[in-house]
């Protein structure tokens, strides 16, 4: 990381040897140093904007996000840790009065908190704001069923190919994933994941994008596999809804190694794949 892939960056993230590296995980020493670099700052975006934010936030009155900040900040937690609930709030509410127009989203409470937990909040700001203007979040802002939609459709088709007979299953007893996949790709898998694995995800994620979070979702949902087929649909939705505990980082990552869709499929899945009918 040091000798090579963090000077060469951004060039170094289309390195095999960087995405080996991310697969094996980033130290956790240089992590915070690694996501800010691998997210980059496209948009320029100033530490003098998050003070300007802030003065922003604190000076209009009714600010949007205000109450959902609020209300959110306090139960947002990685497990065993948990995110300075100041630095936090002031993060997502200088992204607010940055971009108005998008402003909070229940959720993204997650997405900051991991960047708090590797880095200081004027970096993380400066994170934050790069990685939520990415095409990625745009349907999750603007609330693009059609495009959403199309996230699951690319599930399904990854999960014919991978496993049908589990994409079967969830037919059979009448579940749609559409139910969890808001929340496992709004956060980047950081609410509903235990945060030791939620880090290396993300070690992957920012290196190799969007793939990778298809490619992720397939190899959990096989590791949950065992769990779900034949059992009733109450059972399927308690172990969709508390997946932490049953999925650890060496299942998830021995399940990316075994599926059959590689990375370059992945990436032909979601550019291509229709809304679901």
């Amino acid at each position: 990381w040091l000798s090579s892939v963090l000077p060469g960056m951004p060039s170094s993230l289309s390195w095999d040897k960087t995405r080996t590296l991310a697969r094996i995980g980033v130290p956790v020493e240089l992590r915070g140093e690694v996501w800010a670099a691998c997210i980059g700052n496209i948009h320029s975006v100033q530490t003098s904007d998050f003070k300007r934010g802030l003065e922003n936030f604190a000076t209009t009155a009714d600010c949007p996000g205000a109450t959902e900040i609020a209300v959110d900040v306090p139960r947002t937690r990685f497990g065993r840790a948990k995110a300075n609930g100041l630095a936090l709030t002031r993060v997502l509410q200088a992204w607010c009065a940055f971009r108005p127009d998008r402003g909070y989203m229940q959720g993204l409470s997650y997405v900051a908190g991991m960047l708090l937990l590797v880095m200081p909040e004027q970096q993380a700001f400066v994170s934050l704001t790069n990685l939520l203007q990415r095409e990625y979040f745009v349907p999750f802002f603007s609330l693009d069923t059609t495009a959403l939609l199309s996230n699951w459709r690319a599930v399904c088709v990854g999960l014919k190919m991978s496993d049908e007979s589990l994409l079967r299953y969830f037919a059979k007893v009448g579940y749609s994933l559409d139910v969890v996949l808001v929340d496992w790709w709004m956060t980047l898998f950081a609410k509903d994941f235990d945060h030791a694995l939620v880090c290396r995800l993300w070690d992957c994620i920012l290196v190799e994008g969007e793939s990778f979070i298809l490619r992720a979702t397939l190899a959990i949902l096989l590791v949950l596999r065992p769990h779900i087929v034949s059992a009733p649909l109450e059972v399927v939705c308690r172990v969709m809804s508390e997946p932490a505990k049953l999925v650890n980082i060496n299942q998830v990552f021995s399940m990316l190694r075994a599926i059959p869709l590689r990375t370059s499929h992945a990436r032909d899945i979601l550019s291509s794949s229709p809304p679901h009918e």
